[in-house]
């Protein structure tokens, strides 16, 4: 198994180039099984982790060919959300 462990804080994804394709991927050979990326916790407000990503044209995560793929205890957002809503 493999782990990647974000310490507290919010870390910055630019993913200048993502246009309408993913930020983060996770390409695999066939063989990977149990990859973990972890956080300390959901909340960055009081001490979490939060994994901000800055173009609004760009996917979060990208996995293929990879099994029991976990994200745990962290945060997701856009600085600029891709849609709105409205009533």
């Amino acid at each position: 198994p493999i782990s990647v462990v974000f310490e507290a804080g919010t870390y910055n994804l630019a993913c200048a180039s993502a246009n309408n394709d993913s930020c983060l991927k996770l390409v695999s050979d066939g063989a990977t099984d149990g990859v973990t990326l972890q956080g300390v916790g959901s909340y960055p407000e009081w001490g979490g982790t939060l994994l901000q990503i800055a173009n609004p044209n760009a996917g979060g995560f990208f996995v293929t060919r990879a099994s029991n793929v976990t994200l745990k205890n962290l945060a997701i957002d856009y600085v600029t959300p891709p849609y709105v809503q409205g009533k």
